[in-house]
Protein backbone atom coordinates (compact mmCIF):
# COMPACT_ATOMS: atom_id res chain seq x y z
CA UNK A 1 0.00 0.00 0.00
CA UNK A 2 1.35 3.36 -0.83
CA UNK A 3 1.65 6.32 1.28
CA UNK A 4 0.98 8.68 -0.43
CA UNK A 5 -2.53 9.43 0.39
CA UNK A 6 -1.24 10.08 4.34
CA UNK A 7 -2.43 13.18 5.20
CA UNK A 8 1.05 13.72 6.84
CA UNK A 9 3.57 11.98 4.56
CA UNK A 10 4.11 15.03 2.07
CA UNK A 11 6.07 16.58 5.22
CA UNK A 12 7.82 13.93 6.79
CA UNK A 13 11.25 14.63 4.90
CA UNK A 14 10.80 18.34 5.82
CA UNK A 15 10.19 21.69 4.17
CA UNK A 16 12.08 24.27 1.90
CA UNK A 17 10.34 28.01 2.62
CA UNK A 18 11.12 30.19 -0.69
CA UNK A 19 10.55 33.47 -1.72
CA UNK A 20 11.65 35.15 -5.13
CA UNK A 21 15.39 36.65 -3.40
CA UNK A 22 15.98 32.99 -2.51
CA UNK A 23 16.60 31.94 -6.10
CA UNK A 24 16.40 28.65 -7.92
CA UNK A 25 15.44 25.57 -5.51
CA UNK A 26 16.34 22.35 -6.71
CA UNK A 27 15.34 18.86 -4.85
CA UNK A 28 12.36 16.55 -4.48
CA UNK A 29 8.76 18.11 -3.56
CA UNK A 30 5.82 16.17 -3.77
CA UNK A 31 3.64 19.53 -2.91
CA UNK A 32 3.76 23.45 -2.94
CA UNK A 33 1.97 25.42 -0.67
CA UNK A 34 1.03 28.76 -1.29
CA UNK A 35 1.40 31.45 1.48
CA UNK A 36 1.46 34.21 0.49
CA UNK A 37 -1.32 35.55 -2.12
CA UNK A 38 -0.28 36.33 -5.68
CA UNK A 39 2.25 34.36 -5.66
CA UNK A 40 3.88 33.45 -9.04
CA UNK A 41 6.72 31.08 -10.48
CA UNK A 42 9.34 31.73 -13.20
CA UNK A 43 10.59 27.91 -13.57
CA UNK A 44 8.72 24.88 -12.31
CA UNK A 45 10.06 21.14 -13.02
CA UNK A 46 7.27 19.49 -12.62
CA UNK A 47 7.69 15.47 -13.43
CA UNK A 48 4.97 13.45 -15.30
CA UNK A 49 3.12 16.67 -16.02
CA UNK A 50 1.68 18.12 -19.48
CA UNK A 51 1.53 21.95 -20.36
CA UNK A 52 3.71 22.93 -17.35
CA UNK A 53 3.76 26.91 -18.64
CA UNK A 54 0.07 27.13 -17.96
CA UNK A 55 1.03 26.44 -14.40
CA UNK A 56 4.22 29.02 -14.96
CA UNK A 57 2.03 31.63 -16.34
CA UNK A 58 -0.79 31.25 -12.99
CA UNK A 59 -0.77 33.95 -10.00
CA UNK A 60 -1.80 31.42 -6.84
CA UNK A 61 -3.23 32.62 -3.56
CA UNK A 62 -2.08 31.87 -0.25
CA UNK A 63 -4.05 28.30 1.19
CA UNK A 64 -3.83 26.92 -2.37
CA UNK A 65 -1.14 23.82 -2.98
CA UNK A 66 -0.02 22.25 -6.16
CA UNK A 67 0.57 18.57 -6.17
CA UNK A 68 2.93 16.11 -8.01
CA UNK A 69 6.72 15.11 -8.22
CA UNK A 70 8.84 18.28 -8.15
CA UNK A 71 12.71 18.44 -9.09
CA UNK A 72 13.11 22.55 -9.09
CA UNK A 73 11.29 26.07 -8.82
CA UNK A 74 11.94 29.75 -8.38
CA UNK A 75 9.21 31.68 -7.20
CA UNK A 76 9.37 34.96 -8.82
CA UNK A 77 6.75 36.77 -6.17
CA UNK A 78 5.14 35.71 -2.87
CA UNK A 79 6.03 33.03 -0.15
CA UNK A 80 5.98 29.55 -0.70
CA UNK A 81 6.86 25.94 1.68
CA UNK A 82 8.01 23.02 -0.72
CA UNK A 83 7.65 19.92 1.24
CA UNK A 84 10.25 17.26 0.75
CA UNK A 85 9.76 13.34 -0.27
CA UNK A 86 12.01 10.48 -0.90
CA UNK A 87 11.28 7.57 -2.64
Amino acid sequence: MSRDNDILDYSSQGQVWAVAATGAITGKFKVIQIVDDGTTFSDLTMLDSTNIALAEAATYNKGEYIYGRCTGFTVSAGRVCAHKYSD
